[in-house]
């Protein structure tokens, strides 16, 4: 079951002023799967011409294939939506709309 911070940095990703580039993003897709306790090797991967699907599912495999466990998947989240906050900025409070605040607050809670 993910931790707390993993629940409010889950929300607080979908709040950057700047969204992450690709790449972040899919590493971050890898480990929220992991994290949330999914397992890889009850989907199947996606066909070739689902390019998206695609990519989140090789990124959410390469980290499944090296072991990482839920909860180095879930601090490594947290310690990257950190570095994120910092790098794109996270959008002022009084800035959010009324269900980004309800997400946050459920998470907090």
């Amino acid at each position: 079951m993910p931790s707390k911070a993993f629940n409010v940095a889950y929300v607080e990703i979908g709040l950057l002023e700047k969204a992450p580039e690709q790449a972040e993003m899919l590493k971050l897709y890898g480990l929220a799967k992991i994290a949330q306790g999914e397992d890889i090797s009850t989907k199947s991967a996606p066909g070739m011409f689902n390019f998206v699907a695609k990519e989140k599912y090789n990124a959410w495999k390469k980290l499944a294939d090296e072991g990482i466990s839920a909860a180095d998947a879930d601090k490594q989240y947290v310690e990257l939506v950190n570095e994120y906050k910092t790098k794109y900025g996270i959008k002022p409070e009084d800035k959010l709309t009324a269900e980004e605040k309800e997400k946050l607050a459920k998470a907090k809670a």
